[in-house]
């Protein structure tokens, strides 16, 4: 069949615009998936861009189950889905992200229907090369990772309050509009979980806290105050 120029042009111009739209649409965010069955001896699902890995150890599962790991990351962070959701785990699965470049993860937090609830991990390390967590899980959820530039600054609302912030007079929370994050849905609660504390917005596991991990002695010394809180714009 022979296409004449008039034919050849218009159709030309209609596959790249259909390239161009394409292409559009998906800039500035990327979803990554993967399944597997697990079963009561347990197992692990990855992802390597971005880096997400979830370990199920032996005795979480009564019976061999389809879990999903996806994965969808965009300038403001990462979003974890794991399925089925809000299925109980017999023991509690280790979920561990890690995200490269020079990021400061802002807050840590569960989302479900009533907002999003800052969830305890335990353990936060930022350092030039990037920034990861890891936590603990007893039911299959939504975890939202928020990161921002070091550069910024750490200026973006984390999902906790030290004490004191963000309180009323009487130590109860206020209702400022400074009492979670900025962005993803409305917090629940600025009251981290038992065992966990409130360090630059992020309920960590006490020890766990690792900011600007190149900072701190390569002989395994512990970090000082100065140390860990001194470059990436945060005093």
């Amino acid at each position: 069949m022979h296409l004449s120029p008039f034919t050849k042009a218009t159709t030309t111009i209609l596959i790249a615009l259909a390239v161009l739209l394409g292409s559009a649409a998906g800039c500035g965010s990327s979803t990554q998936q993967v399944d597997a069955s697990i079963g009561p001896g347990g197992g692990s699902l990855s992802l390597l861009s971005p880096a997400v890995r979830l370990d199920v150890p032996a005795g979480a599962l009564t019976a061999t189950t389809t879990v999903s790991l996806r994965a969808s990351a965009d300038v403001q962070g990462l979003l974890v889905t794991l399925e089925p959701s809000q299925l109980a785990l017999a023991r509690p699965a280790e979920l561990s992200i890690s995200l490269g470049g020079p990021r400061h993860i802002s807050s840590v937090t569960e989302v479900g229907h009533g907002g999003e609830q800052p969830i305890g991990v335990d353990a936060r390390v930022e350092g030039s090369s990037g920034a990861s967590t890891r936590l603990h899980l007893d039911h299959l959820t939504q975890v939202r990772v928020s990161t921002e530039a070091v550069s910024d600054g750490g200026t973006g609302p984390g999902a906790c309050h030290e004490h004191g912030e963000g309180m009323d007079g009487d130590g109860h929370e206020s209702d400022g509009d400074d009492d979670g994050v900025s962005d993803g849905g409305v917090v629940a609660s600025a009251a981290c979980p038992a065992g966990f504390e409130c360090d630059d917005g992020v309920c960590v596991a006490p020890g766990g806290n690792d900011e600007h991990h190149d900072d701190c002695p390569s002989d395994g010394g512990t970090c000082s105050d100065d140390q860990e809180h001194r470059d990436g714009g945060h005093p």
